[in-house]
């Protein structure tokens, strides 16, 4: 959480992306009030389409849509997905 307030506060949208490949690893489904509260308060930063990309990931609990995130800044996705989806 204290990643996402720094990277929202520093107006990094990359780092912000990043900072929720990894929380929607790690909350794997759970902490829905939470995830929402915090991605209201990213919305400014990351803008209206990746806004909607992450939400859709996390409704439907997919890792796969982590792929359009942007992996960069992600440090729990590295190694996550199967080679075959990374190239």
């Amino acid at each position: 959480m204290k990643r996402i307030y720094l990277a929202v506060a520093s107006y990094d949208s990359d780092e912000v992306m990043g900072a929720f490949a990894d929380l929607l690893i790690t909350l794997s489904g759970k902490g829905d009030p939470l995830f929402h509260r915090l991605l209201e308060q990213a919305k400014p930063v990351i803008g209206e389409s990746h806004f909607n990309l992450i939400m859709s990931a996390q409704s439907e609990d997919s890792l796969d849509k982590l792929l359009a995130l942007s992996q960069q800044h992600s440090v729990l996705s590295r190694g996550n997905f199967p080679k075959q989806l990374i190239i």
